[in-house]
């Protein structure tokens, strides 16, 4: 108890919006702890909000900040991204921006119309701004949509 009160009292309970504290709330400080990394390192990305200008109508769309760590963490300007549940296309889109290339797959045709719109949109960006953008081809290998097999 005497430690839980010594940590109220440096303020280092994190504490949410409505006044109550987090379970997962102590903050530690990273030079506290020999070089440790935070296990808590993506949850400093916002979400997708319906309000958002990022906000495509996807119902598991991810914020394009999250995607574009996970791509410079993992990737290389020129290496191959490939998403197989595209989605709303932010992987794409993301590696379209960062200079890689990409496969983007998806068994519905909504996925496919969103991420089709939203690389042109990011195209037509990439070029407005003087950067380098690829084309792209969609193809139809069948009748891809669930309810055909029904």
């Amino acid at each position: 108890m005497e430690q839980l009160e010594a940590w109220w009292a440096e303020g280092r309970i994190a504490i949410k919006r409505d006044g109550t504290p987090r379970m997962d709330g102590l903050i530690v400080y990273l030079d506290e702890k020999s070089g440790q990394a935070p296990q808590t390192i993506w949850q400093d990305v916002s979400r997708v909000t319906n309000t958002g200008s990022e906000r495509l109508g996807y119902p598991t769309q991810k914020p394009e900040a999250l995607l574009e760590r996970i791509v410079k963490a993992s990737s290389n300007e020129g290496d191959l991204v490939a998403d197989f549940f595209v989605g709303s296309g932010t992987t794409a889109a993301v590696a379209e921006k960062l200079g890689r290339r990409w496969i983007a797959t998806d068994l519905g045709k909504f996925a496919i119309h969103t991420t089709r719109k939203r690389l042109i949109r990011v195209q037509r960006e990439l070029k407005a701004s003087g950067k380098p953008f690829r084309a792209f081809e969609v193809l139809n290998l069948g009748r891809y949509e669930r309810q055909a097999y029904l």
